[in-house]
């Protein structure tokens, strides 16, 4: 928990609705169900198999699932909230799994299990489909998603693939991002970083040609 202006916030709650939704959007559709300890135990065992961890984290601690801190006035603060208790359930995690000699950290926006003391090197890749894997499977998802019916899975679905060109195009240019998980943000810093900002006198300079 962390502690702003006297009030508590948290990890978001997930009911067993929230949680089989969940599944559905990951692509998880043969759920046993029962407790909301079942789904998230079918999830992070169905992340592992199809080596979808990371996927499955950032989609759980994307800042747009915090609802909770919407009552916090200054945005710089939600922000900061928000990278408190991210930092604080690594810790907590982190505690639960030191036997396995392992551990949970985020670098870059990505999630990662490593060694712990070993130094872990990080090569920054260049931009194709290819090195975000999982994304090669969204149009299928999407697809299937969308005959299937499960239209607000589609939209989640475009919503991370666009979210991950995005924060590719910044990382490989070596620009932190400013807020994980709102989109518009990450919009606005790419178009900030490629000059692609707008302006009126260049507009009617056209119209007029």
């Amino acid at each position: 928990m962390v502690t702003h202006n006297g009030i508590e916030y948290g990890l978001p709650y997930y009911t067993g609705t929230q949680l089989r939704s969940l599944c559905d959007e990951f692509g998880l559709t043969d759920v046993v169900g029962g407790s909301r300890w079942c789904y998230v135990e079918e999830l992070l065992d169905y992340a592992i198999e199809q080596q979808r961890c990371d996927e499955l984290f950032r989609l759980l601690f994307s800042e747009r699932q915090f609802t909770n801190l919407q009552d916090i006035a200054d945005m710089n603060d939600i922000d900061e909230v928000y990278r408190q208790i991210v930092k604080k359930a690594i810790e907590y995690i982190n505690h639960s799994i030191r036997l396995s000699h392992k551990e949970l950290v985020l670098i870059n926006g990505h999630f990662m299990i490593v060694e712990v003391g070993k130094a872990l090197v990080i090569e920054t890749p260049k931009l194709n489909i290819r090195s975000i894997p999982y994304v090669q499977g969204f149009r299928e998802r999407c697809n299937d998603d969308f005959n299937s019916g499960n239209y607000d899975s589609v939209i989640t679905k475009s919503r991370t693939t666009m979210e991950e060109v995005l924060v590719q195009l910044l990382e490989e240019n070596n620009v932190k991002q400013i807020s994980k998980g709102y989109l518009l943000k990450l919009y606005n810093q790419v178009k900030t970083l490629f000059n692609m900002q707008q302006k009126k006198k260049t507009i009617n300079e056209l119209i007029i040609c």
